[in-house]
C-alpha cells in the first residue's frame, strides 16, 4: 500500500495512474492530509513529491518515523542535484526517484517494495 503526496494534482494524479496499475496507491495534496491518511492506514510506502514553499516536511516525516512499523520513504524528485540529495539526507528518506519515465517510476517502485 502506497500514499503519494504532492501537492500538484497533475503530477499526482499521473503518479497514481501509473503506480495503480500494480499497486494500492492513495494520493494526498498535502502533509497535513498524509497525516491524516498515516493515521488511519498503515502504509508500506510514502513517496513524498514536491511540497511547495513553507510546508514543514520535517515535522510530516517525524509523525512517519513514528508510525510502527515505519514505512520507506522515497523523496520524488526531477533530478539529482546536491540539493536534493541533501535534502533525502536530512529527512531520513530511503530512497531518491526521478518522476519522468513512467516505467522508472513503476520499476523502482516496485525494487522499494520487493515485488
Amino acid at each position: 500500500k502506497i500514499l503519494l503526496v504532492e501537492h500538484e494534482s497533475s503530477e499526482r494524479n499521473r503518479l497514481r495512474a501509473i503506480l495503480g496499475r500494480e499497486f494500492d496507491v492513495t494520493g494526498a495534496g498535502c502533509c497535513r492530509e498524509a497525516a491524516a491518511q498515516l493515521q488511519d492506514v498503515r502504509y508500506d510506502l510514502v513517496l513524498l513529491g514536491a511540497m511547495g514553499e513553507g510546508v514543514d516536511t520535517h515535522a510530516f516525516l517525524n509523525g512517519i518515523c513514528s508510525a510502527v512499523p515505519r514505512p520507506k520513504v522515497i523523496l520524488l524528485a526531477q533530478d539529482f542535484t546536491d540539493e536534493v540529495l541533501t535534502r533525502a539526507t536530512l529527512l531520513q528518506a530511503d530512497g531518491v526517484l526521478r518522476c519522468f519515465d513512467d516505467v522508472e517510476v513503476a520499476a523502482s517502485v516496485a525494487a522499494h517494495l520487493g515485488a
